[in-house]
């Protein structure tokens, strides 16, 4: 077959993982086919519409922001109910769709409604005469964990599952692949593609960069957030040069960088916390780097309430450790945070699946993954952190791929000590002895 002309590119806006991988999608596919007409649909915005769709999108980002484990589970073991549901509507959109603009092509980034999917896809492959298939972007790590993508596909018929291929990163079972398949999905290998990170295209420049010579920049949205930002930056020690709405960051090599992102979505109390523990544990600590937080705020572009939080919290410091500077974000794109990932000596942040993937990708830093804190002991009865399913998933596999480590804002201090102990020892190697050694 030719090159596609037609494609339909399905996510959904519940979190941010599925729509930076559809980001990451539409850029590889304009890079090898400039001319492919690319519609996106979002299957809660678009198909369940405006009031339901933004109705579910609002509950799911809200519990993340809150923190809210439990809500989070509940909300995912519902999948099959709302699949169930809305099952007419979902194969109705997508059948209407696949025929109205003559599709060639479906990728699907996210895993609500895969079985009417691929029912519309099966009677418009029919209908067409197109050997028309679905690419399913996994966009967890392959683990058990990954329920919320793999359950629906186990439970498709045999002939349904033909119209199926699966992109994912390899299982941690690499020699086991088939049977991990197998067990998780109840589909042959030879329908997944192992094709590479899906990765947002800034990222690829950053695989193999010396961290210390990376430079940095952030972006300025609007002139409430330039405010707050430069406010913020002042009071550290930072040097930067300003030009329009990019702030270059002017860094020695040796000096700290870490970043703080916990999801799309930040929780915000946790966030809020870790600034805190940042703050007092350099008033009580002589570092003699400077050094850098940066700390992602979320999504929103006119309002971001945790940036001012943060902000607020800053600017209330009386006895500000001259040492730190830290810098609140709202949403950076790719071409701002690969250059943190890859720089940052260690980065705290939770364990979403397109996360992890650009964590594996370029940090070179040590990795802290957060989980909640939770006062009610019966909900930690699993010798498991207290965190959701798939993202402890892509925690087990991020500590076995790059040794990443749990993290709660309470152990801040310990784990603070431990880095910059570690950053200060490395700093006094000679250059021909192995860090790691």
């Amino acid at each position: 077959m030719g090159k596609v002309q037609n494609l339909l590119l399905i996510t959904s806006s519940g979190g941010g993982g599925h729509l930076q991988a559809a980001k990451a999608k539409i850029a590889s596919i304009r890079s090898s086919n400039p001319n492919a007409i690319i519609y996106q649909q979002d299957l809660l915005l678009d198909w369940l519409g405006p009031v339901i769709g933004r109705l579910f999108g609002w509950i799911w980002n809200f519990s993340m922001k809150k923190g809210w484990v439990v809500m989070q589970e509940r909300l995912q073991q519902s999948q099959r109910i709302l699949d169930i549901t809305f099952w007419p509507v979902i194969f109705t959109h997508a059948f209407a769709q696949l025929i109205r603009k003559n599709i060639d092509q479906i990728i699907d980034t996210q895993p609500l409604g895969t079985s009417a999917i691929i029912k519309a896809t099966r009677l418009a492959s029919f209908w067409t005469k197109k050997p028309l298939f679905v690419e399913k972007v996994i966009t967890e790590l392959p683990t058990e964990e990954v329920t919320h993508f793999f359950k629906p596909i186990k439970r498709l018929s045999d002939k349904d599952r033909l119209f199926l291929r699966i992109i994912s990163a390899k299982p941690l079972a690499w020699d086991s692949a088939k049977q991990f398949w197998l067990k998780a999905c109840n589909i042959d290998e030879t329908n997944v593609s192992y094709e590479g990170l899906p990765l947002r295209p800034a990222f690829y420049k950053y695989i193999d960069k010396v961290p210390s010579t990376i430079p940095l920049s952030v972006s300025i949205q609007s002139p409430y957030h330039r405010k707050m930002i430069l406010e913020s930056i002042h009071r550290g020690s930072i040097k930067t040069d300003i030009q329009n709405d990019i702030i270059y960051f002017i860094l020695d090599p040796d000096e700290y960088v870490f970043t703080l992102m916990l999801g799309s979505q930040p929780t915000e109390k946790a966030t809020i916390q870790y600034v805190k523990n940042f703050i007092s544990f350099y008033r009580k600590n002589q570092v003699l780097k400077k050094s850098h937080l940066f700390v992602l705020c979320g999504h929103y572009y006119r309002s971001c309430p945790l940036l001012h939080k943060i902000y607020n919290l800053i600017c209330s410091v009386e006895e500000y450790p001259n040492k730190l500077t830290i810098i609140p974000l709202p949403f950076q794109d790719d071409t701002i945070i690969a250059p943190l990932f890859s720089r940052s000596n260690a980065t705290f942040t939770r364990s979403g699946g397109i996360t992890s993937l650009e964590l594996m990708a370029v940090a070179r830093g040590s990795i802290w993954i957060h989980m909640e804190q939770h006062s009610d002991s019966k909900l930690l009865r699993k010798p498991y952190p207290y965190m959701v399913s798939w993202e402890r998933g892509n925690a087990f596999y991020l500590y076995s791929i790059k040794g990443a480590q749990f993290i709660t804002p309470d152990k801040l201090f310990t784990v603070l000590s431990q880095v910059v102990s570690d950053l200060s020892r490395q700093a006094t190697l000679p250059s021909h002895v192995d860090p790691e050694t």
